[in-house]
């Protein structure tokens, strides 16, 4: 999974990528730092690189990628994989809510945990999932 941490050359525009893994006995580890080099960056200066996972049963993994841009508005798309490397629900975070977008919304909680874990849940006004 990519995860990246740049900024454009004027310093308007920035991208963040990161890989929260939530194991099935509670313990949570966030890979903020590329293993190995891949992939292109968004803007030129910063790191991008790649996170190999290793999830077992019952894990999932949450692939958060945010963009802000010059005027402070952030945007942005946040990824549940579970432990068979299969994407099973994708939420989009915009103006100020985070939005279901596709998938299975049984994996809720565990962007709802991302989010507190990378205490942004004070800049989330609403979740809407569907019933």
């Amino acid at each position: 999974m990519p995860v990246e941490r740049t900024v454009s050359r004027r310093g308007g525009h920035a991208a963040t990528g990161l890989v929260i893994v939530i194991r099935r006995n509670g313990e949570v580890e966030t890979l903020t730092s590329p293993q190995r080099a891949g992939g292109a960056r968004t803007y030129t200066r910063g790191y991008s690189g790649v996170v190999d996972l290793d999830l077992s049963r019952g894990d999932v993994a949450v692939h958060v990628w945010l963009v802000k841009n010059p005027r402070g508005h952030v945007r942005g798309v946040i990824r549940v994989i579970n432990d068979e490397g299969v994407e099973v629900l994708r939420a989009v975070y915009r103006r100020l809510k985070v939005r279901f977008s596709r998938g299975d919304p049984s994996y809720s909680w565990a962007v709802e945990e991302a989010m507190r874990i990378l205490r942004l849940e004070k800049y989330v006004r609403k979740y809407t999932w569907p019933r």
